[in-house]
């Protein structure tokens, strides 16, 4: 298995690309880029600002030493996420077109469910198409897995994609509540995880 790094800020357009890839069927990437000949395109442009203006500045961009896999992480001294402040960036209308009211809609719902105590969040993550299934993911989110366990913290993500919630399930996540983003959106998955006894990960349970 290729090894888990730190990746820096000059990886940016490449990681970018990695995601917008991972995501492209995603049914809330569907909701929010409708048109599918330009879905690269803003898709890439919009994981760009997510990391380049949020999380390469608060939190832990992971991905392996041939870049086929990427974890965006904001650990708990990092005030919660919120992606009104992606939508803020300037180039954001742009990049959402008509879309851009619904994404804001979607920010607003997520940001009143969003768990107070402190935790690490597991933002966007994605594997390129040709390269899933081979546990890049599972080793991206157990990387920083095993820091909580070490620490007594818990974890929290949101999944837009139900076919992912398998893995999450395998590595400690728990359902905590769905939602359905209105008006005619995905459902959506929020998900906790309490922190383990040390050694958890690596007792055959990662994927």
């Amino acid at each position: 298995m290729s090894e888990v790094r730190s990746a820096s800020p000059g990886e940016a357009g490449r990681l970018a690309g990695v995601l917008a890839r991972a995501f492209s069927d995603d049914p809330l990437v569907g909701y929010l880029f409708p048109d599918v000949a330009r879905r690269m395109q803003r898709l890439r442009r919009f994981f760009e600002i997510q990391l380049s203006h949020n999380y390469f500045v608060r939190g832990e961009v992971l991905t392996d030493a041939d870049r086929h896999a990427c974890a965006l992480w904001l650990p708990p001294a990092a005030r919660p996420p919120r992606l009104s402040d992606v939508l803020a960036q300037a180039s954001m209308p742009f990049v959402l077109g008509s879309r851009f009211g619904a994404a804001r809609r979607v920010a607003n719902l997520l940001a009143t469910r969003h768990p107070e105590p402190p935790h690490w969040y597991l933002g966007p993550i994605g594997t390129e198409p040709n390269h899933q299934r081979q546990g890049l993911g599972a080793a991206l989110i157990s990387q920083v897995l095993r820091r909580c366990d070490s620490e007594g913290l818990p974890a929290y993500l949101e999944s837009s994609n139900e076919k992912n919630l398998a893995l999450y399930v395998r590595l400690g996540f728990a359902v905590i509540e769905e939602l359905e983003v209105p008006p005619d959106g995905p459902r959506l998955w929020l998900m906790w995880r309490t922190p383990r006894p040390e050694g958890y990960l690596d007792r055959g349970w990662e994927a």
